[in-house]
C-alpha cells in the first residue's frame, strides 16, 4: 500500500464543521499583541510571485481575449437566452434609458435612423436641406423640424426631403403621379 501525504491533498472541513468555526468566529476581536505575534512569525516573508513576471502582459491579454471568443462561439445561445432574459426582466429600465439616450442625443440618433433606414448620412441630410433652402420643395413652407426623407420604395432613390403633410399625400396616392393629377383636377374642378 503506498504512502499518502495528507499535506498534499488538504483536509476538508464537513459542512458542520464549518459552521461551527464561522459560529466561533463571529464577532471575535483579535488582540494587539496576538497580530503582533503573527506579523512577527509572517516577517520577511514575500510572496512566491511578488515581482516575478511568468507571462508577458500583452501575451496574456491576448490568450485572454482567444479565450473568451472561444467560450462566446461555444456558449451563443446560452448568452442569448441569458440576455433575452434580462432584457423581457428589465424592459421598464432599458426603454427609459433609450428615451434618456434619445432626448440627450436627438440629432445623433435621427441620423442613425436615417442611415440605416434610408443609406444617407447626417452630413448628406444636412446638405440637401441646405440645397432646397431649408423647405418643403411641394408646398414652399419653411420647416423648423426635421423633414422627412421622400424615397422612390421601388428602387430606394432619394427625391429629396419635404415636409409630413406633403410626405403623406404622396404615400396616400400610393406614389402615383396619375392619382395626384386626378387628385389635383378634383380640386380645381369643385373648387
Amino acid at each position: 500500500m503506498a504512502k499518502v501525504d495528507l499535506r498534499r491533498i488538504g483536509h476538508k472541513h464537513s459542512e458542520e464543521t464549518k459552521k461551527k468555526i464561522s459560529d466561533a468566529n463571529k464577532g471575535r476581536v483579535f488582540s494587539d499583541a496576538w497580530i503582533h505575534n503573527l506579523s512577527l512569525a509572517h516577517k520577511g516573508q514575500v510572496s512566491w510571485r511578488k515581482g516575478k513576471k511568468f507571462v508577458d502582459t500583452e501575451v496574456s491579454k491576448e490568450k485572454r481575449k482567444a479565450y473568451i471568443r472561444n467560450w462566446k462561439s461555444k456558449n451563443k445561445n446560452r448568452i442569448l437566452e441569458a440576455t433575452r432574459a434580462w432584457s423581457k426582466k428589465n424592459r421598464v429600465h432599458i426603454t427609459t434609458l433609450a428615451r434618456l439616450y434619445y432626448r440627450a442625443n436627438k440629432q445623433k440618433e435621427l441620423d442613425r435612423v436615417r442611415l440605416k433606414k434610408y443609406g444617407i448620412s447626417g452630413n448628406e441630410y444636412r446638405e440637401i436641406l441646405k440645397r432646397q433652402g431649408g423647405k418643403c420643395p411641394i408646398c414652399r413652407n419653411s420647416i423648423v423640424k426635421n423633414l422627412s426623407v421622400d424615397h422612390d420604395h421601388a428602387t430606394g432613390k432619394i427625391r429629396g426631403l419635404i415636409c409630413n403633410p406633403c410626405n403623406l399625400a404622396i404615400a396616400n396616392a400610393g406614389d402615383s403621379p396619375d392619382r395626384l393629377r386626378a387628385m389635383a383636377k378634383y380640386l380645381e374642378g369643385t373648387a
